[in-house]
């Protein structure tokens, strides 16, 4: 596509607001417990890799990608010595495919209109999706990685309608269900595009099958790949078995509200025992509804091979996913959006739908939030001055908006330049989380004391399985007690865990003495020491009934210390003890040297 000369390139203005709103939204909060879901599998992938996100709990259930993105940030997080403790770090690093794609749309839509003759300037369309209000409050504000399955999605519709890039369609297809699960939803649609160019996906096949497997194949020492795609794919339908989970649909208005336990049947009486009731679930329902859906978009497809018939065709199957599938999320029709703003650049007699679905998401996301940042309010704020004297010097200058008119045609100048500048200011805004994560050096042990207690620390960072760590007493808030000794002092966790803390500069040894809990009943696991990422020592196996151990290693010069329990059972009743587990100074003679 091609810019018009009365469009030219003054349409991506629009690219640059938006970048700066993005920007800005960054520094908004939600759904704390969603940035703590990615920073616990980040920390998994920082202590123990790949096999780590398999069996932590609840263990790391998004396709491959997203878990590789991670994987890149625990090298650059390593590389400098930090963890990911910071909410903005994690969001940061998460959102920037997420803010990139948001701008390739906002393009596409542009590109679209001026290829159907409307200039973008003048389009609503096009300033919808600037500011779309649900693809910000599902991505920069919230978080979420919802909108990255689009592009290739929509990549590959225009690869199944074109013979020469036709072998690309499955690939396509397959590099978006490796990002988000939810893109199976668009298999109809672009499977029955490519039931036209069917012998160029053959070799397409190949192709896609060779991308999920060299996706998946870091995950072949943590359980093999059919655990990783069990995790990933069909170990999540079942996940939630409700009627709808936070989603505005059918089955919310059939159940009077959220979070009801699905029955086996909706019959009731003797009709509840005939052999097909079961078949009269909201879930075989919700299926069939979409599969009846799925075919007829499928032979669509297939007969009437056209993008803007398609892209409608997307948008209607995804609704309908929505609509009638029981145990929905709130953000499933989110991606119902992008397809819609595209389908509606290419017919704009659609155009009420896409600010009617905008609503639509909108409402169903918001439900579920509860936005809240200081610093984006105060960001927020300065933009309101700053466009109140702009407006004030804009209509009373003529100067002003001479000047305004050269700096939107400077910066409309150079396609690649909105995306540049972007990825340059979200840089500076990495850069500076990424600073503040690097620790400082520890302070000296004051006060010439020998000892420091790590119940006087606060962990670097943490995660266990069950519970909450405790300090100088057991999980049940009773004395530490291992076998037939108590102590006054210590750390008490749940198998699996990780505790890391900075060692102080001049501590030469850890001690400690680990073991079961004597609440612990049943358990079976195994203790480990790491120092800067080099096991240094660990425990045989420990039961119940095992005496406590005790740990005393050489930790002069190291950065880090990571505290490990794992269980070796069914991870009941593992409740492991780090009783009077402390850092020691350097003595006199020796280890000072």
């Amino acid at each position: 596509m091609q810019d018009s000369t009365a469009a030219g390139g003054r349409w991506r203005i629009g690219l640059w607001l938006s970048a700066a709103a993005m920007l800005i939204a960054l520094y908004w909060t939600s759904m704390d417990q969603d940035i703590e879901f990615w920073k616990s599998w980040i920390w998994q992938l920082q202590v123990g890799g790949y096999p780590a996100l398999a069996t932590m709990w609840p263990p790391a259930n998004y396709p491959p990608l997203i878990q590789h993105w991670f994987r890149v940030l625990v090298w650059l997080l390593d590389a400098v010595g930090a963890t990911p403790d910071s909410d903005m770090l994690v969001k940061t690093w998460t959102l920037l495919p997420v803010l990139l794609c948001q701008l390739l749309l906002i393009e596409l839509v542009a590109r679209t209109l001026i290829e159907r003759g409307s200039d973008p300037m003048e389009s609503a369309t096009f300033w919808l999706t600037v500011f779309n209000p649900a693809i910000f409050l599902t991505g920069p504000l919230w978080g979420q990685v919802d909108l990255l399955p689009f592009l290739p999605l929509y990549a590959a519709m225009l690869a199944a309608m074109d013979r020469r890039r036709a072998i690309w369609t499955l690939p396509l297809l397959a590099l978006a269900l490796l990002i988000k699960f939810q893109s199976i939803v668009f298999v109809p649609v672009i499977a029955g595009l490519a039931m036209n160019t069917w012998r160029r996906q053959l070799p397409g096949a190949i192709i896609a099958a060779l991308l999920v497997l060299l996706c998946f194949a870091p995950f072949i020492p943590a359980g093999g790949i059919y655990a990783a795609m069990e995790r990933a794919y069909w170990g999540n339908v079942g996940a939630f078995p409700y009627f709808s989970l936070n989603a505005a649909n059918f089955w919310y208005l059939y159940a009077g509200g959220s979070h009801r336990l699905t029955p086996p049947t909706l019959l009731t009486g003797e009709w509840a025992a005939a052999p097909w009731a079961a078949w009269v679930s909201p879930s075989r329902i919700g299926m069939l509804v979409f599969a009846a859906l799925s075919g007829f978009a499928f032979l669509r497809c297939w007969r009437r091979p056209r993008l803007d018939s398609a892209l409608g065709l997307a948008v209607l199957t995804s609704l309908g996913f929505f609509a009638f599938s029981s145990a929905m999320h709130e953000r499933y029709l989110f991606l119902a959006l992008p397809f819609c703003a595209l389908w509606v650049s290419h017919q704009p007699r659609y155009r009420l739908w896409y600010p009617l679905l905008t609503t639509i998401v909108y409402l169903n996301t918001n439900f579920v939030l509860n936005l809240a940042s200081p610093p984006g309010w105060k960001i927020l704020s300065v933009t309101v001055i700053l466009a109140f004297f702009g407006l004030a010097l804009h209509v009373t200058s003529r100067r002003f908006e001479v000047a305004a008119h050269a700096l939107i045609n400077y910066l409309s100048s150079a396609p690649g330049l909105p995306y540049a500048a972007l990825i340059v200011a979200w840089t500076g805004l990495f850069g500076m989380e990424l600073a503040d994560a690097i620790p400082r050096p520890a302070q000296a042990m004051l006060n010439g004391e020998q000892a420091l207690f790590l119940n006087q620390l606060a962990p670097e960072n943490q995660y266990q399985e069950w519970g909450e760590l405790q300090t100088d007493r057991n999980l049940q808030g009773q004395p530490l007690c291992i076998a037939a000794d108590c102590y006054a002092t210590g750390l008490a966790t749940h198998a699996r865990s990780s505790i890391a803390y900075r060692i102080p500069e001049d501590a030469c040894r850890f001690k400690a003495t680990a073991g079961l809990d004597r609440s612990s009943s049943g358990g079976r696991v195994m203790f480990s020491v790491e120092l800067d990422q080099v096991r240094i020592w660990n425990s045989p196996e420990l039961t119940s009934g095992s005496a406590a151990m005790p740990v005393d290693v050489s930790i002069k010069g190291g950065r880090r210390l990571l505290l490990s329990v794992d269980s070796l059972g069914d991870n009941n009743n593992d409740h492991a003890d780090w009783a009077e587990a402390r850092f020691e100074a350097c003595q006199e003679t020796g280890e000072r040297n």
